[in-house]
């Protein structure tokens, strides 16, 4: 399949900014709420192959090697409590999925963290005019970039 990129240089058109994002977990109960009160979400995808040798120096091939999936969300105050206070005892232990969804004009991506556990909840304060926030750090079983997964399962 080739890929089909935008005209370059784009005219009468945005990039989409951080503006643009939707961040919605969707909770245990089934509720999925979207959160505009979030200041930054981060996540990664690691695999890391292993190359394996024979009696010559160059690889003979790699291995799929071993996924892992992590991130972090920081949001401000009163959304973390929502987000803690609708989870209930023991939130952290809880597995949901949140989709992150960039839009802008006729581009429209969704990403799906699968599986998340929000887990390491930081607070952090300091003297300032900044508005409070905490962080969690994101535990999850896969990423979908936009429906396309990251790493998918051997099936062998």
């Amino acid at each position: 399949m080739p890929i089909s990129l935008p005209a370059y240089p784009l005219i009468n058109g945005l990039r989409p900014d951080f503006a643009c994002i939707q961040f919605t977990p969707q909770l245990p109960d089934g509720s999925a709420t979207t959160i505009t009160g979030i200041k930054s979400i981060n996540y990664k995808v690691e695999q890391d192959p292993t190359e394996i040798y024979g009696t010559s120096p160059l690889p003979l091939g790699m291995t799929r090697g071993t996924a892992k999936f992590s991130g972090d969300v920081e949001m401000y105050l009163a959304e973390f409590y929502a987000i803690a206070e609708a989870m209930g005892a023991d939130f952290g232990s809880i597995p949901i999925d949140i989709t992150v969804s960039y839009s802008e004009g006729a581009f429209t991506k969704t990403d799906t963290l699968q599986g998340c556990r929000l887990v390491s909840p930081e607070a952090s304060q300091g003297q300032g005019a900044d508005a409070l926030t905490r962080k969690f750090s994101l535990k999850m079983l896969n990423v979908l970039f936009n429906g396309v997964p990251a790493v998918t399962p051997f099936t062998g």
